[in-house]
C-alpha cells in the first residue's frame, strides 16, 4: 500500500498545501460565508459561521483515516492567509478511483491558485495514492471551474443533466464531468457517445452582448444563467464574456457570442443561411404567440396549422429565423415533418 501519510503537506512553486488546523476556522468561515462561493458549493450551510468551520475542520482527519478523503488548505508562500481548499477523495478505502474538489475565496480567484493546487493533488493521487483514475464535476453555470480542470490535465467526458438538487433553492442543477487516467491517455469507448450524452449549449453570433442578452430575456422570457467576464479576449482585443441563456422551460442553453472578426460579423443574422435556425417549442402556442407579439417580436408570417403542430416563424434580434411551435399530440409521419425555409 502507498504511504498516504508521507505527503500530507505538499509544496508547489507558489503554494503550500497543508492539513487544516483549528486556528483556520475564522478565515474559513469568512471565505465561505460569501454567496459567490457558496452558490457553487451546494453542500455548504447558509449562512456559514465559525461553528460550521470548526465542525468541518474537526471532521477532516477522521475522514482521511476512515475513507481516504484528503483535504488540504491552499496557502500562498508569500505569507498570505488561507485562500481556499483542495481535496481528493477515494470512492472507497482501497479504491483506485478518486474525486477531485476545490474552492477558492472570491478575492483570491483569477490568480491560478486553483489550477496549481489541482495539479498537485492529481500528481499526489497517482504517485502517492496509486489511483488509476481521477474525476471531478462542476456546475454547468460555473465554466471557470472547467478551465481549471482542463489545465490540470482532465478531459471533459459528459454533461449530467439534473444531477443534483440544490438543497437551498430546490433547483435541479446540471453538472459537467471530467476525468484523467494514470497514463494520461484519453480512452474512447467503442460505439460512440453514451446514453447520457446531449447537446448542452449552442452558440449564437451577435453584434453586442447586452443588446442580444436583453432581447432574449425581455422579449422571449429566457432566463439569464450566467454573465461573466473571461480571462481571455475576443479576436479584436475586446473583453470576452461568458453569457449563457436558457428557455423558461429548460432544454439546450444559448451562448451569446460577440462577433469579433470580419468573417464572424458577416454571418450575424444568417446563422442558418436564411433558413429557420432555431425551433422554440411551447405547450401553448396561442399564449406565447400573443405574449411575443405584444413584446414586439417580429413574426414574418401568420400562425399556421400543420400535421406536425401549430407554428409561426419569427426573427430574433439579429435577424435569424426561428419557429415558435406547439407540436401536435400525434407524432407526424416523415412526409409531415416541418419545412425549414
Amino acid at each position: 500500500m502507498p504511504d498516504e501519510n508521507a505527503a500530507r503537506t505538499l509544496h508547489t512553486s507558489r503554494l503550500t498545501l497543508r492539513p487544516f488546523v483549528p486556528g483556520d476556522a475564522l478565515e474559513v468561515a469568512r471565505l465561505l460565508d460569501d454567496g459567490r462561493v457558496a452558490s457553487t458549493v451546494l453542500e455548504l450551510p447558509r449562512p456559514y459561521g465559525v461553528d460550521d468551520a470548526v465542525d468541518w475542520i474537526r471532521s477532516r482527519e477522521p475522514a482521511r483515516v476512515r475513507s481516504g478523503w484528503h483535504t488540504l488548505a491552499v496557502c500562498p508562500d508569500d505569507g498570505s492567509s488561507i485562500v481556499g481548499a483542495v481535496s481528493l477523495r477515494r470512492s472507497a478505502p482501497d479504491a483506485r478511483l478518486g474525486t477531485l474538489g476545490y474552492w477558492i475565496g472570491t478575492a483570491h480567484q483569477g490568480r491560478g491558485h486553483a489550477t496549481e493546487a489541482a495539479c498537485a493533488l492529481v500528481s499526489f493521487g497517482f504517485e502517492t495514492l496509486g489511483l488509476d483514475r481521477i474525476e471531478a464535476r462542476h456546475l454547468v453555470r460555473n465554466p471557470a471551474s472547467g478551465r481549471v480542470l482542463e489545465k490540470a490535465g482532465l478531459t471533459r467526458e459528459a454533461t449530467l443533466a439534473g444531477y443534483l438538487r440544490d438543497p437551498h433553492t430546490g433547483v435541479l442543477e446540471d453538472f459537467v464531468q471530467w476525468a484523467t487516467l494514470r497514463d494520461g491517455t484519453r480512452r474512447i469507448v467503442p460505439g460512440g457517445l453514451g446514453p447520457g450524452a446531449r447537446i448542452a449549449t449552442i452558440a449564437l453570433l451577435v453584434h453586442d452582448y447586452d443588446v442580444a442578452r436583453d432581447w432574449f430575456v425581455e422579449r422571449l422570457g429566457f432566463r439569464l444563467v450566467e454573465d461573466a467576464l473571461m480571462d481571455e479576449t475576443n479576436k479584436d482585443g475586446s473583453s470576452k464574456r461568458w453569457v449563457i441563456l436558457a428557455p423558461a422551460g429548460g432544454g439546450t442553453h444559448l451562448l451569446i457570442a460577440r462577433a469579433s472578426s470580419g468573417r464572424e460579423r458577416a454571418v450575424v443574422g444568417r446563422q442558418g443561411g436564411g433558413r429557420v435556425w432555431g425551433f422554440l417549442e411551447t405547450d401553448d402556442f396561442a399564449r406565447d404567440h400573443e405574449r411575443f407579439a405584444a413584446a414586439g417580436v417580429d413574426f414574418v408570417e401568420r400562425p399556421r396549422h400543420e400535421p406536425y403542430g401549430t407554428v409561426a416563424v419569427f426573427r430574433d434580434v439579429c435577424g435569424n429565423r426561428w419557429d415558435l411551435i406547439e407540436p401536435a399530440r400525434e407524432p407526424p409521419t416523415r412526409r409531415q415533418r416541418p419545412r425549414t425555409c
